[in-house]
């Protein structure tokens, strides 16, 4: 009977272990299908468009112990094309059961004279393939994670805030006039 039930509790012993301690796969999820460019040039006599960027995306940790995450690396192309990358050499530790957000920026150079023409002129956006890859690593083991997503990216240049100035006699005054967003934002 002793032995039945030291044999029992090491069974049980083993499967909580198995059960705590088994790698899950962390994951990679991209939070933003529509990217917004924090700046953007166009010019069309030189066939270039320049886009500076922030990518957000979030790393999933299912494990019972913590994930140290690093080496995350994106690829941007254009139709069959790369048009940029970047490393992020940046560590990151992801919590037991829990998620981090991590934003990577990235500055994309186009030489193209259609797309000159199309951002400059039309002022539309842009389908941009992301692969994303990401080296993590928990109890002595080693992954790499990729993601690929095709997001939108606007690529018109960005409003500028107008100002009008009206001139007095002695003295010139200039007033920030705010653009349509800023009103509908208030509103």
């Amino acid at each position: 009977m002793w032995v039945g039930l030291a044999v029992l509790c090491c069974a049980a012993i083993s499967a909580l272990l198995v059960f705590f301690l088994i790698p899950r796969q962390v994951q990679l999820e991209s939070n933003s299908p529509r990217i917004s460019p924090t700046h953007v040039y166009v010019n069309e006599t030189e066939n270039i468009v320049k886009l500076t960027l922030e990518n957000e995306y979030n790393i999933s940790n299912g494990n019972f112990v913590k994930v140290h995450a690093t080496n995350a690396t994106m690829v941007a192309m254009y139709s069959t094309k790369r048009i940029a990358e970047v490393r992020d050499v940046k560590s990151y530790r992801i919590p037991m059961r829990s998620s981090t957000k991590i934003i990577i920026p990235m500055n994309i150079t186009i030489q193209n004279r259609d797309v000159a023409f199309f951002c400059g002129t039309m002022g539309h956006v842009l389908f941009i393939t992301f692969t994303t890859t990401l080296d993590t690593s928990y109890l002595n083991h080693i992954e790499q994670v990729t993601l690929t997503t095709y997001q939108i990216v606007d690529c018109a240049p960005l409003p500028l805030t107008t100002t009008t100035t009206t001139t007095s006699s002695s003295s010139s005054i200039t007033t920030p006039v705010p653009s349509a967003e800023e009103v509908n934002s208030l509103v």
